[in-house]
């Protein structure tokens, strides 16, 4: 009996399969998130400390930090449609609660690697205002450590903390 395919009916199924087959490969990062990374320093010694009170972090109506509590450093993630984020920092302790509004402000940038991964957004952190509360710990001061905002996991933001 003969076959029904000839032998260039299999050489041209072969090649598109080949050719399909190497089409699916996308070279997308892995470690797609983009977060602000905060260190919590210590104003009078100007040293990394661990703050023992319980910190809660929202934006809006959603919480991205829940009642941490011996932390040194967290991240947030940044809003990519707005241009300055505004956080409420809500500081539990045995002095009482403090809640401290703190303004990011930062220009954003679509990473776009291929149509197979998702656009991600870059930040560029510009500046940082806050207002602080009157019991302990307050905030002393906030410095930009590294503007740029992307995947690598590096300190962005430097959180200096009185009354320690």
């Amino acid at each position: 009996m003969r076959s029904k395919y000839t032998s260039i009916h299999l050489l041209i199924l072969w090649c598109a399969a080949a050719l399909f087959a190497s089409c699916s490969n996308t070279d997308c990062p892995l470690n797609n998130v983009v977060r602000c990374y905060y260190t919590i320093y210590s104003s009078q010694q100007g040293a990394p400390v661990t703050c023992n009170d319980t910190l809660s972090v929202y934006a809006a109506d959603t919480t991205l930090l829940n009642k941490a509590v011996k932390f040194a450093s967290f991240n947030l993630p940044m809003s990519y449609a707005l241009s300055t984020d505004t956080l409420t920092f809500l500081f539990k302790s045995n002095q009482g609660i403090n809640t401290t509004k703190v303004y990011v402000s930062h220009t954003n940038r679509a990473y776009f690697v291929s149509l197979d991964c998702p656009t991600t957004y870059f930040h560029n952190i510009t500046d940082i205002k806050y207002t602080t509360g009157n019991t302990a710990p307050t905030i002393d001061s906030i410095v930009i450590i590294k503007p740029e905002v992307n995947y690598e996991r590096t300190e962005n933001i430097r959180i200096y903390l009185s009354d320690f």
